[in-house]
């Protein structure tokens, strides 16, 4: 709890000795939740929308513009890490595939579908 007083107006307030606003889990759900929102905004050209929906993600074959675009995703990883270790939610929402790849499970021709759609119509008729 934030104590003001009238002779501390216009300067930092005082905390109470009892509080730290560090121990409050609300302020580490907001970190979380605003910095997974930005990393994985569409417009740093890292992660695109998939062709199925505007919810899921998926890595951005045009991520090399950038060329530390390596060193972010290494970051992005550990911020996903240190989330999931935290139970905090992460404003994210993957393709089937990138996950199959995380956990190294094969990924299928009907997992393909999310990526790009008329790739995989392509490759099933051809099938």
């Amino acid at each position: 709890m934030v104590l003001i007083t009238a002779a501390s107006r216009g300067k930092c307030p005082r905390l109470s000795d009892n509080v730290s606003p560090l121990n409050n889990p609300r302020i580490y759900r907001e970190f979380f939740f605003l910095l997974s929102h930005e990393m994985f905004n569409p417009f740093y050209c890292l992660f695109e929308y998939s062709a199925h929906d505007n919810y899921t993600l998926q890595i951005n074959p045009a991520s090399g513009v950038n060329p530390e675009h390596l060193n972010y995703f290494k970051f992005i990883g550990r911020v996903l890490g240190l989330g999931i270790f935290h139970r905090r939610f992460l404003d994210a929402y993957f393709i089937v595939s990138f996950h199959k790849m995380i956990l190294k499970k094969k990924v299928t021709l009907a997992d393909l579908e999310s990526v790009d759609a008329e790739l995989h119509r392509g490759l099933t008729w051809m099938l």
